[in-house]
């Protein structure tokens, strides 16, 4: 040990390398010798590590393992914390808050990140909560002081949870909402908790960013397939809308809005953040809460989801007047194609039937061109969605003809367009409709449907075959088409359609 005491009496600005050096020989020494045959105990390395020129090395070696005589290592209860001077009452604050070195919302960070992540961050926060609620009156005293304070978080706590902690794990359980249905019910437990301990533990207090998080739960519940689901998720948005709205406390800020709006226009709340939306675009307000452009994107994702294709263009002008009026900035509301593919969707969902419905659809591409919104291709495979609707297949035909001649055209102003799977599938789906659409159809006139139809199907495999292999038929194309020449009724036709059904089964 005299080399090691020799290290001691080195000149004062060498203090933190010698420290170091110190700390890693003391666990070299408990590793792997021996002295006289005894065991190194704790205490002896602590004698040899006394406080080097006024430098404390006991936040690395507060208290060491002792190494048995086989060399392994004697588990026990230790502490990363440096020992602080404490009298009266602190000291058992310290003695409880100096368990661990890593913070509880660093775990749940770390732990909502991987696999399972929500599941497992919870369970860390639920064991956080319990000591919690198992400490002192003095650690209570302590976060009654951070509450009032409102600074940068006492280190001493950073083991109990706090706001950030539900946050967190209700974060994460949005994430997985779409898929996971009980994901919502769990959130909605957790904010449940957080109202109950906050009685007794003001700074967990659920604040707009919690309300936000479990909101987002529930607005991913109302666009699930299973009706129910999207029942009682709408009816649980606006249960915790009307919450936030009668909390003085609660100021719901722009992304609130856009998650109620998310939920469906099934309620006078959703109505009347629609109307706050349109004022907007007609007397701009500077004062928060302010629409963004998701507020208006949720807008015409509801109109298309409800056929409400009169709100749809009425957003689309109110719109292209708030741009032309200089009321609004160009980058915050400029017009996209994806809002005119939510107009026609609109106009698709509507269960239009009528020939005004096709040609109010030719009015929107007319009004993108007007307002230097291009349409892409999806714009008119919607397009051609609503003439398929229709049964007119000469529009749906027409129309692709069209793309394939723009296809091969150079057009400085506007990106190139060519069909793709979807365009051509849908164009054997018009056929199939024309076809149902009249069932005193002739034979002849049924089989020239089919064989307008194979031809774009065969189109399809050539166009494959040649490179583009991602036009090829899918099963749904050959299930359309072996619609179209079962309906023709002839034993030749009846043939011709079991030779697809293999085919499609190749």
């Amino acid at each position: 040990m005299i080399p090691l005491l020799r290290f001691g009496k080195e000149r004062k600005n060498n203090v933190r390398p010698v420290a170091s050096l110190l700390s890693f020989l003391a666990h070299l020494i408990l590793a792997h010798l021996t002295i006289d045959g005894k065991r190194a105990e704790a205490f002896q390395i602590q004698h040899v590590l006394q406080p080097v020129s006024g430098y404390s090395t006991a936040r690395k070696i507060t208290k060491l393992p002792a190494v048995s005589d086989k060399g392994s290592v004697d588990t026990g209860k230790s502490s990363d914390v440096a020992p602080t001077k404490v009298s009266g009452s602190k000291k058992k604050v310290n003695k409880q808050v100096g368990k661990g070195s890593t913070s509880l919302n660093g775990e749940i960070f770390k732990l909502r990140n991987g696999r399972n992540g929500a599941k497992l961050a919870d369970e860390r926060l639920q064991r956080g909560v319990q000591e919690l609620q198992a400490a002192s009156e003095s650690v209570r005293h302590l976060l009654e002081e951070q509450t009032k304070d409102q600074g940068k978080r006492n280190k001493k706590l950073h083991s109990f949870p706090d706001e950030k902690s539900f946050n967190a794990v209700l974060s994460a359980y949005a994430k997985e909402a779409k898929n996971n249905p009980n994901a919502a019910t769990r959130s909605m437990a957790l904010l449940h908790q957080m109202t109950e301990l906050s009685r007794h533990f003001r700074h967990l207090a659920p604040s707009i960013f919690t309300y936000n998080a479990v909101l987002e739960s529930l607005s991913k519940g109302c666009k699930a397939n299973d009706r129910d689901r999207r029942r009682h998720s709408r009816s649980k948005v606006l249960e915790l809308y009307s919450t936030i709205q009668n909390d003085p406390a609660l100021n719901p800020d722009t992304y609130t809005y856009n998650l109620v709006l998310a939920s469906g226009p099934s309620s006078t709340d959703w109505q009347s953040i629609e109307l706050w939306a349109l004022q907007h675009l007609e007397c701009p307000k500077t004062d928060p809460p302010i629409p963004d452009r998701n507020t208006y994107n949720q807008l015409f994702q509801c109109y298309a989801a409800h056929g409400d294709v009169e709100s749809a263009e009425r957003l689309i002008e109110l719109i292209a007047r708030a741009m032309v009026d200089g009321t609004m900035e160009q980058r915050d509301l400029e017009p996209s194609p994806v809002w005119f593919n939510l107009v026609l969707k609109a106009l698709e969902s509507s269960k239009a039937t009528t020939v005004k419905a096709a040609d109010r659809a030719e009015n929107i591409l007319k009004r993108m061109i007007e307002l230097k919104v291009y349409p892409i291709i999806s714009t008119y495979n919607q397009v051609l969605n609503i003439y398929t609707g229709l049964g007119d297949v000469v529009r749906a035909q027409s129309l692709v003809d069209q793309l394939e001649s723009a296809s091969t055209s150079n057009l400085e102003d506007r990106p190139r367009i060519e069909p793709d799977l979807i365009t051509y599938s849908t164009l054997i789906k018009a056929y199939a409709a024309k076809q149902k659409s009249d069932p005193e159809l002739s034979s002849r006139m049924a089989l020239d449907i089919a064989k307008s139809a194979t031809r774009i199907f065969e189109k399809m495999e050539l166009l494959a075959a040649n490179g583009q292999s991602h036009l090829a038929p899918t099963q749904v194309t050959f299930n359309t088409l072996i619609s179209i020449w079962s309906n023709v009724g002839t034993r030749e036709a009846l043939n011709y359609a079991a030779i697809l059904f293999q085919c499609r089964n190749q």
